[in-house]
């Protein structure tokens, strides 16, 4: 029984930890896109 709490404790700390990766990435991701838009250079 402790083993498997425990492994579903493990289990939700790293889905959770890979959520904040997921969102840090996004952010990064939309930073990156917003600083491209804003040195397009035009055709």
């Amino acid at each position: 029984m402790y083993v498997l709490v425990n492994k579903i404790i493990n289990h939700f700390a790293s889905f959770t930890n890979s959520m904040e990766k997921n969102n840090h990435n996004s952010a990064v991701f939309r930073k990156m896109v917003k600083y491209q838009k804003s040195i397009r250079i035009p055709e």
